[in-house]
């Protein structure tokens, strides 16, 4: 048996990776997404990017790190939970997205300036490119809820074509929830 470390805290200029997500492409391309906690360890508020490392060779060797998502300042893109579609070859990226000096526990509900919000990138070419992120929190967060994430984890297409990823969330200070979101058209 081999074994690869695939990111290794301190490399890079990043303190932490954490929150890993392993990905098989339509194509057989493994991603390895994670968190990448750049000046420190905990949850936001943190400079926290999206990042990801290729391997065409099921796993012996691994492309640079490259980001996906990253913010300036200290906002954060956290918490992924990744869904690679075995038959449109879309691998989907969904993260909470958190502004400067906000985090899961000081977020405020609504979607304004002081809360957090889900988004979503996407790629079409087994993770070589990345869209701009897509904010869905109006379809995955009610508006009097504090918060609602992502995951962590990976999400998957069901045989009747359902997206489903596994979600989480403060109602308030006291209720929390676990769900998912699903999506019928992609």
């Amino acid at each position: 048996l081999e074994t690869t470390d695939v990111y290794i805290g301190g490399q890079d200029g990043v303190h932490t990776y954490r929150i890993p997500c392993l990905v098989t492409t339509k194509k057989g391309t493994l991603l390895a997404i994670c968190d990448a906690r750049i000046p420190k360890y905990g949850d936001a508020p943190n400079k926290i990017h999206q990042v990801v490392k290729r391997s065409a060779d099921l796993g012996r060797t691994w492309s640079p790190m490259k980001t996906i998502v990253g913010f300036p300042g200290m906002q954060a893109a956290a918490d992924p939970s990744v869904l690679a579609d075995p038959v449109t070859g879309r691998v989907w990226v969904f993260y909470l997205y958190c502004p400067e000096g906000i985090g899961a526990h000081n977020s405020e509900p609504g979607f304004t300036e002081r809360s957090t919000r889900s988004q979503v990138v996407w790629s079409d070419d087994d993770g070589l490119t990345w869209s701009k992120p897509y904010d869905i929190s109006r379809q995955t967060k009610p508006a009097g809820w504090r918060d609602s994430w992502c995951g962590p984890g990976r999400g998957i297409r069901t045989r009747d074509g359902l997206l489903v990823v596994p979600f989480s969330g403060f109602e308030n200070a006291e209720r929390r929830t676990s769900h998912v979101i699903v999506s019928s058209d992609q």
